[in-house]
């Protein structure tokens, strides 16, 4: 399954493996179909201040909801969405900071769905997430 499935709204709000389709194509497919798309790379951090500062700077957040976890998922549900909005996290290896991310993420993504709002995250690089290539869109779900 390609990421077309994800901009076209037969998949439920989450965050998503990327798959096979580059991040660049996505970005694109988004993009052109009038989404609002923040991209970044996560380094391989070993700090919480530097990958909040990483995550926030790529969702799009101000300065002042990154100094916590806490902050960064009021900071995520704070940003007034009303164009469908994309993430797109480049990663090159896991952090120890990733699980969390995703979940707050994720919360995120089910906060805005339940308020009529569209945003999506698509993650490049290893983590534990649904992949893009294996959901059958049909089922509109996240297992």
């Amino acid at each position: 399954m390609s990421g077309l499935a994800l901009v076209t709204g037969r998949l439920a709000p989450g965050v998503w493996r990327g798959g096979s389709m580059p991040c660049t194509e996505l970005t694109n497919l988004a993009q052109g179909l009038g989404w609002i798309v923040h991209e970044g790379q996560i380094s391989a951090v070993e700090d919480k201040a530097t990958y909040l500062g990483e995550l926030g700077a790529i969702a799009g957040v101000p300065d002042y909801v990154r100094p916590n976890w806490d902050s960064m998922a009021d900071g995520l549900r704070d940003t007034g969405i009303t164009t469908p909005r994309l993430l797109v996290i480049r990663t090159d290896r896991p952090t120890p900071f990733d699980a969390t991310a995703i979940e707050i993420l994720d919360e995120a993504v089910k906060f805005w769905g339940v308020h009529d709002a569209i945003m999506q995250v698509a993650w490049f690089g290893p983590i534990e997430a649904p992949d893009l290539d294996q959901v059958n869109p049909d089922k509109r779900s996240r297992r």
